[in-house]
């Protein structure tokens, strides 16, 4: 019997603390006043932190309702914020129902056409931020930390015939189209095709492609040594 009365104590005892925690996790931060004018375009919420520990970012959700307490609507929200164990912070969030001159019933209202409203405040989460950050900083010192070896792609086939085409083959090519260009260009012009093209080579075939476009056609008789 005194086991039995024993155990159950011990469950009772174990299901208030765990009923305490949650009570104590729900009430972490609370909301200590909310303010939205009916000309104000943000609603500004004065966040508590009833914590021993500083609270870097909230998670939270805003159940709008009449003022016979009827829901409206509802919005979730996450704020990155920072407050100090036992302190009070403000943040904004978009005011609701802006365009429609809506405030909440402790804020100004609308003279004409008043539309008030309240609010319920249900906490969600916090430091989710600090807690993702830690996990990943334990997950990056434990065990050995791994180097990707770093790939310049140089090892490819397909990679080095990039780049011999791009520095060599291309250049060669575009040279040699430029002396076919002299070449032609002479042969029409009735001027020594081995002499422009090795003009060329001394003097670039662009030039002498300049000066066959500027001499033009030669005459038949015409001994110069430019012929």
């Amino acid at each position: 019997m005194k086991k039995a009365l024993f155990i159950l104590f011990l469950i009772i005892t174990a299901a208030t603390s765990a009923f305490a925690i949650s009570k104590d996790s729900a009430n972490a931060v609370t909301m200590e006043s909310y303010v939205q004018g009916w000309l104000d375009n943000k609603g500004t919420l004065a966040l508590k932190n009833n914590t021993t520990e500083a609270i870097e970012d909230v998670s939270f959700q805003i159940v709008y309702l009449d003022m016979s307490g009827k829901p409206l609507d509802y919005e979730d929200f996450f704020k990155r914020v920072f407050i100090d164990p036992g302190m009070t912070k403000q943040i904004n969030i978009p005011a609701y129902q802006h365009e429609r001159n809506f405030s909440y019933y402790k804020s100004d209202a609308d003279y004409v056409n008043p539309h008030k409203f309240k609010i319920k405040f249900n906490l969600k989460g916090y430091n989710q931020t600090v807690s993702r950050n830690q996990a990943v900083d334990n997950e990056e010192t434990s065990g050995e930390s791994k180097m990707e070896p770093i790939n310049c792609g140089l090892s490819e086939p397909w990679t080095l015939l990039t780049l011999i085409a791009g520095f060599v083959i291309i250049p060669l090519v575009i040279i040699v189209v430029l002396f076919v260009i002299v070449a032609e260009m002479a042969r029409k012009r009735n001027r020594d095709i081995v002499l422009w093209v090795a003009l060329g080579f001394g003097f670039t075939p662009v030039l002498c492609i300049i000066l066959l476009l500027i001499l033009g056609k030669a005459k038949e008789d015409n001994k110069s040594l430019l012929r």
